[in-house]
């Protein structure tokens, strides 16, 4: 006599009642001086989960990647870019339902890089009957349009890393699907 929901099961296989990820604290997205002096100055208090960042090499912005609807059960994941600066100024760069991923700069700072796909509601939404591609993008950090360099490219690239001249981007690449 339970009525259930196939949410309830599909988290992480624990058993009924599967307890409910949505319900975690947001994270903090905090600076400590590397002596341990101090407290902590947080500068990213949201509710967001950033679970990772990348450091632009002046070291003065963070970038990280994040879903500000993480708790709607509803919705699909769609990780948007952020960007914070070590005063606290927060910035989200993105707000389109694609899903961002592989977030890194380019050792000269230059240039923001990531991956883009579309996101399951983007799927859903638009009425697909296949997901889309796993492009790479290249943003200036300076501002401008960012350039998707896999448009005409036929094959899903792996994970970005930068040349240290900042000259090159590699990745590798998947074959067949």
């Amino acid at each position: 006599g339970v009525t259930f929901d196939w949410m309830e099961f599909q988290r992480d296989g624990q058993p009924f009642p599967a307890p409910n990820p949505n319900l975690r604290p947001a994270q903090q997205l905090a600076l400590q001086a590397t002596d341990g002096s101090g407290s902590p100055r947080v500068l990213v208090d949201q509710d967001l989960r950033p679970p990772n960042g990348a450091w632009r090499p002046d070291g003065k912005v963070i970038a990280f990647i994040a879903d500000s609807d993480w708790r709607d059960e509803i919705k699909y994941e769609s990780p948007d870019l952020y960007t914070v600066t070590t005063d606290g100024t927060l910035t989200r760069v993105t707000n389109d339902g694609y899903v961002y991923s592989d977030l890194s700069y380019s050792p000269d700072g230059q240039f923001l890089t990531y991956a883009r796909t579309f996101g399951t509601d983007m799927v859903i939404q638009q009425k697909l009957n296949h997901g889309g591609p796993r492009d790479v993008f290249v943003r200036p950090v300076a501002g401008g349009t960012p350039i998707n360099l896999t448009a005409n490219w036929d094959l899903e690239p792996g994970a970005t890393q930068w040349s240290p001249d900042s000259r090159y981007l590699y990745f590798s690449a998947d074959v067949g699907g």
